[in-house]
């Protein structure tokens, strides 16, 4: 009789040993697997959060220039693509448009020379905020260099960014930067530029947005110059024929 219970008991340990050596080793690797993941989501948003620093400027958190010129040659490329499948006249209008807005803030050195460095580097936080809440949550503003910042706009036209460019500028010449409970005035010039379908590349776009914000600083500070771009000026390599200059409550045409 004893015999056979000891057998039943032989039986029923070696069935239950079956049973563990098939669980444990899913259960094993399901642990394994589980920790696998967990380890993997906790890199890739380590990763993406290094990505995101590395894209940002670390004193004003605007994007800064290798962000810019990233992103913005793929805004570029699909404004490229999209057109492509419209006229490519001169009177016709794009399927898609683009611009773009450099800014510069003026006599910054001023700044860093009589208050310090560190008034120049709130002033700089100062501008960054004005131009931030300035824009539309669609364009991606960028911290250029030094005391110069460019702002593309997708899906807008020279009018648009105009616009946006002006409005930067008058935000930023009535509110006051204030420096040890002292007033410190700061304006700005701004160049302005569109998409042309002339353009080849980003770098064109920034060269014409670059050369109108010499203009406007040539002009006496404190203003926006936004070139009229004619087509046919672009293909024979010529100078835009109308100049825009907005500032001060002036508006002004040159030849």
């Amino acid at each position: 009789m004893t015999f056979y219970v000891m057998g039943d008991l032989g039986e029923e340990a070696l069935s239950r040993a079956l049973i563990l050596s098939t669980i444990l080793p899913l259960a094993l690797i399901t642990f394994i697997w589980t920790g696998f993941n967990r380890v993997l989501v906790v890199m890739t948003r380590a990763n993406q959060n290094l990505r995101r620093a590395a894209d940002v400027d670390s004193l004003t958190r605007l994007c800064n220039r290798a962000a810019f010129y990233r992103r913005g040659r793929e805004i570029f490329d699909q404004t490229i693509l999209t057109n492509l499948h419209g006229s490519q006249g001169s009177h016709c209008s794009l399927d898609k448009k683009m611009s773009l807005i450099m800014i510069d803030i003026d006599h910054f050195k001023r700044i860093n020379d009589q208050l310090g460095h560190l008034a120049g580097d709130q002033a700089l936080c100062h501008v960054s905020k004005i131009i931030s809440n300035c824009c539309r949550e669609a364009d991606m503003p960028a911290r250029w260099g030094g005391e110069e910042f460019a702002i593309l706009l997708e899906d807008a036209d020279r009018k648009a960014a105009l616009n946006v460019a002006e409005r930067i500028r008058q935000v930023a010449e009535t509110e006051q930067f204030v420096w040890e409970g002292k007033p410190v005035c700061i304006t700005l010039s701004a160049g302005v530029t569109e998409f042309s379908t002339q353009d080849q590349k980003l770098e064109d776009i920034v060269l014409r947005a670059d050369l109108a914000l010499y203009h406007a600083k040539a002009a006496g500070r404190n203003k926006v110059h936004a070139p009229y771009i004619m087509e046919e000026d672009l293909k024979e390599k010529h100078k835009p024929h109308d100049l825009l200059s907005i500032g001060m409550g002036q508006q002004i045409s040159k030849a």
